[in-house]
Formats: C-alpha cells, structure tokens, sequence
C-alpha cells in the first residue's frame, strides 16, 4: 500500500527535525513539511543563532553521529510564528556563552568588536515550563526557545536568572545598548541573507548522521533545498545511539575567514557523494505539483 501524501511529508520532516513522526505530522507546511518564518525578525534572529553555532563548532573534531545532535541540538520544533530548539545534555551553557553578545575586541571583523548575536538576551519562560527559556532582541517580533534536558532544568533557570542581575551589562540591559545598536549593520552584513540560513536551522538534523558538519561555505552559502533532498535520499546505515560525551561549543576568538565546508571533499559546497550510499526510489518522494 502507497503511504499517503501526509505521511510522506511527515516522515521528510521528522528526518530534517529530529522529530517524532507524531510531532511532525502536527504542523506540515509546505514540500517538506518545514515551514518558513512568517515574520523577517524571526528569520533574522534564527540566522544569526546558526550563523553563531557554526562558528564555535565548524572547526570541532568533536562531532560524533553517535551523539544524535548537530551543533549542540537534538530536536528542532519549526512553526511558521517560531522555532524550539532541543539542546543535548550538558551544552545549554556553553550555547550562552557562544550567542550572548560579549565585548570581544580581538573579532578580526571590520566594525564588529562583539561576540556573540548583538541585541540577543535570555529570559526564563513560565515555571511551568521546566527547563525552558527564551532568546529573543528587545523590541523585534521574534523568539526562539531552547529545551534543555530536565535533570539540567533547575540548573538553567538558576544561572539565567543570576545572569539577568548580575552578568555582563548587556545581558542585564532591557533595551540594546548603544554599541549594539551601532554594530548591528556590520554584522548583519557579515551574516548575509537571512532566509537561506534560517531553513538550514530548521533543518539543521538532516545532518546529524554525517561524519562532519560545517553547514556554512567559506563564501558564505548553505546547503539548498536541492542539497536537502539528496541527503534525505541517501541510505544511512541504522547507528544505536550513544549518549553525549562533549560539553558543547566554545567560543573562537576570530572568526576565520577560509576554511570553511560541509564536507571533507569540497571547500566550496556540500558533496552528498560521501554519504550517498544508494538513492531512494523517485516513489519515494510524493508528488508535488
């Protein structure tokens, strides 16, 4: 029997996600089942936590397939108003430490001498909510909320809420500083298009059984819709599931300007053919048109 136009969808999706076929049969959108940000903000704010992830991680031989995580993230739950990200045991930490604006004057980035995503802070959500809390820029319509395991929980929302009183003074300011705001049209200059890096974010686990993982290209592009289908197509080998042993990111003093890949093989792009064991049946793909 053919599985239906819905469930195809929701089996692409859960693989892009990291979600439970359940789950991702609760909010299909488009050919994939992966929507786009509604609101330019909220694409903007998820580019730069991508644009911030890759650089602490692209360089780590950390990466371990095994761990069922890429930069830190087990899950991601897509909606077209936000995003929740999943995050591995003992990384929520160093993901602060990598996306909270810093002073930081040794960035080799002309204009910038913040590290981390200008504007950006954090907020618990309700106690009700264990173990999550909120990434968001004062003032902007957008939001992204993190997960962290429940045994981390309590631990999370004590440090988030030290560091609202007594962290660096932007954390602790409700508004942007005036250094943020000053800095902002050099970093977003040295994000570059916002929309591409928010989908590679929403499906940043389509990624996880690979050998390595750097998802931006020293020129700046991302994997593409195209890229996404191949590598869903391409037959991994079932892996058990070993739990993390890493800490998470750390933070690069620079941010190197070559380099950068998303294979072994191509400086320039993603070369599915290292992972491309036998491509699925064209059946296997619903039809869209």
């Amino acid at each position: 029997m053919t599985a239906s136009l819905g469930t195809l969808r929701a089996r692409m999706r859960s693989r892009l996600t990291g979600e439970t076929h359940a789950q991702a049969r609760q909010e299909l959108h488009g050919p994939d089942g992966v929507p786009d940000a509604s609101h330019p903000e909220q694409a903007v704010l998820e580019a730069a936590v991508l644009s911030e992830l890759h650089e602490a991680h692209a360089y780590d031989d950390g990466h371990n397939p095994l761990d069922d995580a890429v930069y830190g993230i087990t899950r991601v739950r897509p909606t077209p108003a936000g995003l929740t990200l999943e995050l591995a045991d003992l990384t929520w930490r160093a993901a602060m430490d990598v996306l909270l604006p810093t002073p930081e004057p040794g960035l080799d980035i002309a204009g910038l001498s913040i590290a981390g995503v200008p504007g950006l802070r954090v907020r618990n959500a309700s106690k009700r909510d264990k173990g999550r809390f909120e990434l968001f820029r004062p003032g902007h319509d957008a939001a992204i909320t993190g997960q962290v395991p429940r045994d981390e929980a309590s631990e999370a929302r004590a440090w988030i809420d030290r560091i609202g009183e007594h962290g660096d003074p932007m954390h602790q300011s409700p508004q942007w500083t005036a250094s943020e705001q000053a800095q902002l049209p050099a970093y977003e200059r040295w994000m570059g298009d916002p929309l591409p890096r928010c989908r590679v974010l929403r499906r940043i686990l389509a990624f996880r059984d690979l050998p390595r993982v750097t998802v931006i290209s020293d020129d700046g592009r991302v994997p593409t819709e195209k890229d996404f289908q191949q590598l869903l197509a391409a037959r991994h080998p079932t892996r058990a599931r070993l739990a993390p042993t890493r800490v998470g990111a750390r933070r690069a003093r620079c941010r190197p300007r070559t380099g950068r890949c998303w294979s072994r093989s191509s400086a320039h792009g993603w070369d599915p053919s290292e992972v491309a064991v036998a491509p699925a049946s064209p059946r296997a793909w619903p039809r869209l048109s």
